[in-house]
């Protein structure tokens, strides 16, 4: 609460949510109606039902992206230095478009996502596709989703320009879903949760 909730920090990513062996954590409807809420205005009640069932392992603190990744750690571990710019390491620059009908008449900017998801579960490189969709009631809520078939990717197909707990659908295809491998559409923050 002290170090990322009440000083706005959440970006709602689901990590904690995630991690919580007790599933004692919930993001609340408002977060995602209302994003100055985020969880703010938590009350004594709900404070209390928390506190009754945590066990103060410590998972939700210790994961939380805010407070846990390292991008210098990061970088020194996967590229062997620290980026001198905002930009990163650039390994290389491409710019393609999906060739599948379907796919480019539902695509937000030429449906290279949906592709390659296509391309990995038509294969069997993996078992789920993680990514968001929304929902129709409440109109534009994000919803992480699991995909295990090719035909049904339109559903996350175009960007959500909101928080969405995609770390939850991770959880959710590896807990609910029994798939190991899994290939996910995110955020950064989402990523450093992951």
């Amino acid at each position: 609460m002290r170090e990322v909730i009440d000083p706005g920090l959440c970006t709602v990513c689901g990590t904690c949510v995630a991690v919580c062996p007790y599933n004692v954590l919930i993001l609340r409807e408002e977060n995602f109606k209302r994003l100055e809420l985020h969880e703010l205005e938590v009350t004594h009640d709900m404070y209390e039902s928390i506190e009754e069932l945590c066990q103060q392992c410590g998972y939700c603190y210790y994961n939380c992206p805010i407070l846990s990744f390292d991008l210098e750690k990061a970088e020194m571990d996967e590229f062997g230095s620290v980026a001198e710019d905002e930009i990163g390491h650039i390994i290389g620059a491409y710019m393609a478009q999906a060739t599948d009908e379907d796919i480019l008449r539902n695509a937000q900017r030429g449906g290279v996502a949906t592709a390659l998801l296509k391309y990995m579960l038509e294969r069997g490189m993996i078992d789920a596709a993680v990514g968001v969709t929304t929902t129709n009631r409440p109109a534009w809520k994000p919803k992480p989703i699991v995909i295990t078939r090719p035909k049904n990717l339109w559903m996350m197909q175009k960007a959500k320009y909101t928080p969405a707990a995609t770390v939850i659908g991770v959880n959710s295809a590896i807990h609910e879903w029994n798939c190991p491998r899994i290939a996910v559409v995110a955020t950064p923050c989402q990523i450093h949760g992951l």
